[in-house]
């Protein structure tokens, strides 16, 4: 099952941190389980089901990879950490916590829109 659920999962399940050999939980802010239920929405909507399915695998692929290899992503100016999709015009936000225990969304942020909007987001 997706670390997410197939209920887009607002929070995945929580493990220890990688400190001890096993992976940090992830957590996805509410602004961000709204931005991928919009972002779902919008695909089914303009694309089909099969399209909103695709996005929807590869954000739970992305939520995966998170856990098992926190710092994969880029650094951007804010101290936040960004993981492209593959093939859709959508990145992960996220940040990893100070004690390495959680990962947190902050964003499903599409890539035409300006950055920085999930700055205040905790």
């Amino acid at each position: 099952m997706s670390p997410l659920g197939r209920g887009h999962g607002r929070t995945a399940s929580e493990a220890p941190g990688l400190k001890g050999g096993a992976m940090p939980s992830l957590t996805v802010h509410p602004a961000a389980a709204r931005e991928l239920d919009e972002a779902l929405t919008w695909c089914r909507e303009r694309f089909g089901r099969r399209i909103s399915d695709r996005l929807l695998l590869q954000f739970d692929r992305a939520a995966t990879l998170l856990r098992t290899h926190p710092e994969i992503g880029s650094i951007d100016a804010s101290g936040a950490r960004k993981l492209p999709l593959p093939r859709f015009p959508y990145s992960v936000i996220y940040r990893i916590e100070a004690d390495g225990q959680r990962i947190v969304v902050l964003a499903l942020h599409h890539q035409r829109r300006e950055a920085g909007y999930w700055v205040g987001r905790r």
